[in-house]
């Protein structure tokens, strides 16, 4: 028996050889398995360094052409696509974004920079991303789900977003759950 790790791209694949047939076992997207060999969610320094990776909202779209741009300053022109962009920077770790794009007058707004940006880093710490399945965008309002993992339990939780314009952006304003 001997296993062989082949990398192609944004894939991985884990084969099995035993005699002369070789089987494969395990096939998927590249980041999927970071957890499994010490790596904690999506990470920004191996997106830099991957910069074709698939985009961590689950668009389908490579990251540096779906919401890097927006990671980068670029406006969204969609409550929809700034709603995508968060869910990359909380999987990302990207803090600063997640308080740059919430509303002033928004109810998860918090006055206190450092503490909130703490507690975000913290929330994407431990937390693994697994899925953004958007349902409905409409207006300003957006319902997905969001499938989530913290301390090996499902958090995974489906709520209706409002965004609203704020210096000429869309941000997030408030937020409903679904089903709880």
């Amino acid at each position: 028996m001997d296993e062989k790790v082949h990398t192609s791209g944004l894939a991985f694949t884990l084969r099995w050889r035993a005699g002369c047939q070789t089987t494969t076992i395990v096939h998927v997207q590249f980041f999927a398995i970071f957890d499994k060999i010490g790596f904690e969610g999506y990470r920004p320094d191996l997106m830099k360094s991957l910069p074709h990776s698939l985009c961590p909202c689950h668009s389908g779209k490579p990251y540096k052409t779906c919401c890097q741009p927006l990671h980068k300053g670029a406006a969204a022109a969609t409550p929809e696509a700034l709603m995508r962009s968060r869910y990359s920077a909380y999987a990302l770790n990207l803090a600063d974004y997640i308080i740059q794009t919430t509303h002033p007058d928004g109810e998860h707004y918090q006055a206190d920079r450092a503490a909130w940006t703490r507690e975000v880093e913290l929330f994407c710490k431990n937390t693994r991303f697994e899925g953004l399945h958007i349902m409905a965008a409409h207006a300003d309002m957006v319902t997905f789900r969001a499938t989530l993992f913290a301390n090996q339990r499902n958090v995974s939780f489906t709520e209706i977003s409002l965004f609203r314009r704020h210096n000429g952006r869309w941000t997030y304003f408030s937020g409903t759950p679904v089903g709880r």
